[in-house]
């Protein structure tokens, strides 16, 4: 016997395409999800949603109302010193419910602070002019003046040294960094204290190096981040 051929007209083909597209990227996102799942329970969190840090505008009260609806906070250590670190992390959690996730803690490298003394007069006036304009924007916002970051990588090591131990003694579950990565001891010091690590990518290069060096998680950050890479 001989088989009708069955013609597709051309708004069923374009019908079939869009259902094609729609079954993959279902697939796609089932996949996800069921990637997610796992950093979404070592996370603590109910949700699939992270508040990145962001430090310099957000506050602990956009930290809490994240974390008790069921998703993943970041606190934003950056460059805070030890005690501001300790104070910021508690007075946070003590807004915290029951069944919240854990707080994150995110901190930035040291190796991101370069030595001032060394810019070129525009540098210095490049880096004048930023400070005066946060300082109106912190005004206008009537928020806190911003803590006087480390100015040598010296100062920096330092006070990295100094929010490690903080983190520690607070009892973090989970700290992200930027800018770089943690020193080996300091590796050894926070994962013995059970803390799960989240490094920052931007190549796969630094992420395989992050992997070498002991980080749990890697967020891979694109140049549509939040206006920086890093």
């Amino acid at each position: 016997f001989w088989l009708k051929p069955f013609c597709f007209t051309s708004e069923s083909v374009r019908a079939l395409r869009a259902a094609e597209v729609v079954w993959e990227r279902s697939v796609a996102l089932a996949m996800a999800v069921a990637r997610a799942g796992s950093l979404l329970e070592r996370l603590g969190a109910r949700h699939p949603v992270i508040l990145a840090p962001m430090f310099g505008a957000s506050g602990p009260d956009l930290q809490v109302a994240v974390a008790n609806a069921g998703g993943c906070a970041f606190f934003p250590g950056g460059s805070l010193p030890g005690a501001a670190l300790r104070a910021g992390l508690k007075a946070a959690r003590e807004q915290l419910s029951p069944s919240a996730p854990p707080l994150g803690v995110n901190l930035w490298a040291p190796a991101m602070v370069q030595d001032s003394r060394s810019w070129s007069g525009a540098q210095v006036e490049a880096a004048a002019e930023a400070a005066r304009r946060q300082a109106l924007t912190l005004k206008e916002l009537q928020a806190p003046p911003a803590a006087a970051a480390p100015s040598t990588p010296a100062e920096a090591k330092a006070l990295f040294e100094e929010q490690v131990e903080v983190v520690v003694e607070q009892g973090a579950t989970v700290v992200s960094i930027h800018f770089g990565w943690f020193e080996p001891h300091q590796v050894r010091r926070l994962l013995d204290a059970g803390v799960y690590l989240i490094g920052n990518a931007t190549n796969v290069a630094e992420a395989r190096a992050l992997e070498q060096g002991g980080a749990c998680a890697i967020i891979a950050q694109g140049a549509e981040a939040g206006g920086h890479r890093g």
